[in-house]
């Protein structure tokens, strides 16, 4: 009886300890992604020196799962390691891209900005599997460089373009190499552009303003010239 008893203990132990091992079986699996990144083309009427410098391979990911919780904060793309890629299976994982920050656009390079590239998307991960994940990011922001003719120059030589916000840009014959980078909210912006200049005196003065609607995803280029004893904006209401 004591025998029987001893092999019953041993059997009920085994079958406990078996069993608490196959739970630790229903771990969730676990997979990874690739993500190849690309930068759309911008449509300019000039190659600026911060366009032509960005780097898709410098760009900052930001990766959340679906309940927003941050697992990878502004990591350089072109460093993301083999493990930062490797997740548990779940669906709704969020990836957002951006080569600089909405503030930084405005910011940046004494306060005339840069381009801003974004883009955004969600992906799933199964497990034991590799999920191939392509995003392209996109202009966000708009661009605006003011150049002036000969014939405006030599007619006001002193002389200033300036819309209205919190920056107080200006621009002129030494800053017409300068691209302004302005926010959008929506598919275009309304700006104003106000153009002053002087010959010297208190004659040929100029005061005119000019509205502008400016697409996001664009770099403008405005051409100011002076003929027939008249100011022309190009592009300008």
């Amino acid at each position: 009886m004591r025998l029987y008893i001893y092999s019953f203990w041993v059997l009920f132990v085994t079958i406990v300890l078996h069993t608490s091992c196959d739970d630790n079986l229903f771990v969730q699996g676990a997979g990874s992604f690739e993500l190849t990144l690309n930068r759309d083309d911008v449509q300019s009427e000039v190659i600026t020196r911060a366009l032509s410098d960005i780097d898709v391979n410098a760009f900052k990911v930001t990766l959340c799962e679906a309940d927003g919780t941050t697992l990878l904060d502004e990591k350089t793309y072109g460093l993301l390691t083999e493990a930062e890629c490797t997740l548990p299976a779940a669906v709704g994982y969020q990836l957002k891209v951006e080569n600089c920050t909405p503030y930084e656009s405005v910011t940046l390079n004494e306060g005339w900005g840069m381009p801003h590239f974004k883009g955004e998307t969600t992906f799933d991960i199964v497990s034991d599997q590799l999920t191939q994940v392509s995003l392209s990011c996109s202009m966000d922001n708009v661009g605006l460089q003011l150049l002036f003719s000969q014939s405006f120059l030599d007619k006001f030589p002193i002389h200033a373009g300036t819309i209205q916000d919190n920056r107080s840009l200006v621009f002129n014959q030494i800053t017409q190499e300068q691209v302004a980078y302005y926010s959008v909210e929506g598919d275009a912006i309304e700006v104003e552009l106000r153009l002053t200049g002087s010959a010297g005196g208190w004659t040929d003065r100029l005061d005119l303003v000019y509205n502008l609607t400016l697409s996001k995803g664009k770099i403008y280029v405005v051409n100011v010239t002076y003929s027939d004893n008249h100011v022309r904006c190009e592009g300008c209401n």
